[in-house]
């Protein structure tokens, strides 16, 4: 054990730049064990190598030598790996981190902004808000796209983006009726995905049109089970049409699988009993999709499904408490602007000086010292 305690430390004082060519060399070694050692092994007990007394083709030295460095590459390569995984592992609690901690500093500096307005120190300016929570959103999506890449060890990139819902009825929302609309995408999205985006903002895109959103919330709304995730969309659609010849998988995106073959989509949602504001007991509060998907068709596999579709989930859980807050300040924005309009008039509010902030300061020293008297 202190032999293996003594490579430990040894290893760990290599600088990244020497492992990482060691890592190299151990995998080049690796390979060519792999194809070299059933022959290396025949050539040994043919050749009848005695290191006693040094007979046969090779030289005692020359194997006791080349098995010792064998030994000391494999023993790099699995360090290399080990540094690796930590490697990993830290860039996603590094990520995980960054969510939290980022949404404790936007969400409150959207509250901010809106005291700020309340006590007239800043004009209404919906622009901040809107701008505030998109880099917010874009940077988690970029966070959470590079997480499971790395966890799968991919080269091929994962995008993601969040479509909002909406609908231009009143009431209940009917989902078979309702609309989504992008809001942002991550930023290493493929720029004709974007000119798309562009070209379809005018254009209606009902959840019904989509099998992903329509399997979401026609589905099993229990807690793991409302999550759309695909390995391979194009073996699913030959899947359900094997079943069924007139049902297909249904996507609104021209031409999707030049940009992506495997998705994952969740819900952005909370249950409508734990919103004060909300009468119903059951359904959900659906705010939006938030989407990832890949190229790569062994990227969301069916191991990786339960771990892939928790920090998801994760992600569109934090996404809509910042989702829920922006649509509140929509909504306070939509009510100063109907105040400006003809026979409208905004409550005037009277602005506190110093001086008034200091007088009614000093009237509530005096009422406490009262009440102390008191008792």
């Amino acid at each position: 054990m202190k032999i293996w305690d003594l490579f430990n430390d040894v290893i760990d004082k290599i600088p990244e730049p020497v492992m990482s060519v060691l890592n190299f060399l151990a995998t080049l070694f690796t390979i060519a064990a792999g194809i070299g050692i059933p022959t290396g092994v025949f050539t040994i007990f043919s050749n009848s190598i005695d290191l006693n007394n040094g007979g046969g083709s090779i030289p005692p030295r020359v194997f006791i030598v080349s098995l010792a460095i064998m030994i000391i590459l494999v023993l790099v390569r699995y360090f290399c790996f080990k540094l690796q995984t930590i490697k990993n592992y830290r860039e996603i609690n590094e990520n995980y981190y960054r969510l939290m901690h980022d949404f404790r500093n936007e969400i409150n500096q959207m509250e901010v902004y809106y005291k700020e307005i309340e006590l007239e120190m800043r004009e209404w300016n919906m622009e901040l808000f809107t701008t505030l929570t998109s880099k917010f959103l874009v940077q988690e999506l970029d966070n959470l796209c590079e997480i499971l890449q790395v966890l799968s060890g991919s080269h091929k990139k994962v995008c993601g983006c969040i479509k909002y819902l909406y609908t231009n009825e009143t009431g209940p929302i009917n989902y078979n009726n309702a609309l989504v609309k992008t809001f942002v995408r991550s930023r290493n999205t493929d720029s004709n995905r974007v000119v798309l985006d562009e070209k379809n903002a005018g254009k209606p895109i009902k959840v019904s049109e989509n099998t992903d959103f329509r399997t979401i919330v026609n589905g099993d709304q229990s807690y793991n089970n409302d999550v759309f995730y695909k390995q391979n969309l194009i073996k699913y659609d030959k899947q359900l049409s094997k079943a069924d010849p007139n049902a297909h998988y249904d996507n609104t995106t021209e031409h999707y699988d030049q940009y992506y073959i495997a998705t994952i989509v969740a819900p952005i949602r909370v249950a409508n009993k734990r919103l004060f504001y909300k009468s119903e007991n059951t359904d959900y509060d659906l705010l939006g999709f938030l989407c990832v998907d890949t190229l790569d068709r062994y990227l969301f596999t069916e191991s990786q499904r339960e771990s892939f579709t928790y920090i998801v989930k994760a992600y569109a859980s934090t996404f809509y408490n910042m989702m829920s807050k922006y649509q509140y300040y929509m909504m306070k924005f939509a009510e100063y602007e109907k105040s400006l309009k003809p026979g409208n008039q905004m409550p005037q509010k009277t602005p506190q000086n110093n001086q008034t902030k200091q007088s009614s300061q000093g009237r509530r020293k005096r009422n406490n010292s009262r009440r102390y008297r008191k008792n």
